[in-house]
């Protein structure tokens, strides 16, 4: 929680022990301070320290929940979690960055569902191969309509792929 007033240093490290990166943090209840160094290429580094505030919103059963404000002037949002873009740590609509779901067309909405139905069945992630074995405890009968979904996905989704790739199906 961030009732108290707390401070620490971040550090990643490589495979042979050699610091990569750090961040320092200075936060209390209403603000954290970040403090780091960017040296990006062969460009000169750049040492940045900001704060970001923090605001907090009643819970349905209780309690406060603490939310970043986004540092970007412009935006000013509620954030869960900031993100470093160019230099500065800022909120997922600024930073322009996409769900990977948002970037899939309908076969690979259609082949994740067959995958995800695989999963469940615990059977091969490989789509060319058959689904046989119903898992332990489960009903033939939801067995049956969870193969078929599977089917039904999976080629629908091959085909459109196919499509896609200009072969004929």
């Amino acid at each position: 929680m961030l009732r108290g007033r707390s401070s620490g240093l971040w550090v990643w490290m490589d495979e042979d022990g050699n610091r990569v990166a750090s961040i320092g943090y200075s936060a209390s209840q209403y603000e954290v301070e970040l403090n780091y160094t960017l040296s990006p290429g062969e460009e000169e580094e750049q040492t940045l320290r900001y704060r970001v505030p923090v605001v907090w919103t009643p819970c349905t059963f209780g309690g406060e929940r603490p939310w970043f404000v986004c540092p970007n002037v412009r935006c000013g949002r509620r954030a869960t979690k900031l993100y470093l873009y160019g230099s500065y740590f800022i909120c997922h609509r600024c930073t322009g960055l996409g769900y990977q779901s948002q970037r899939e067309d309908r076969s690979d909405r259609l082949m994740r569902r067959a995958r995800r139905i695989r999963q469940r069945l615990g059977a091969s992630m490989n789509l060319l191969e058959p689904v046989w074995q119903k898992p332990k405890g489960m009903w033939w009968r939801t067995f049956e309509w969870l193969r078929e979904e599977e089917e039904r996905a999976n080629c629908l989704g091959l085909v459109i792929a196919a499509r896609k790739l200009g072969i004929r199906v």
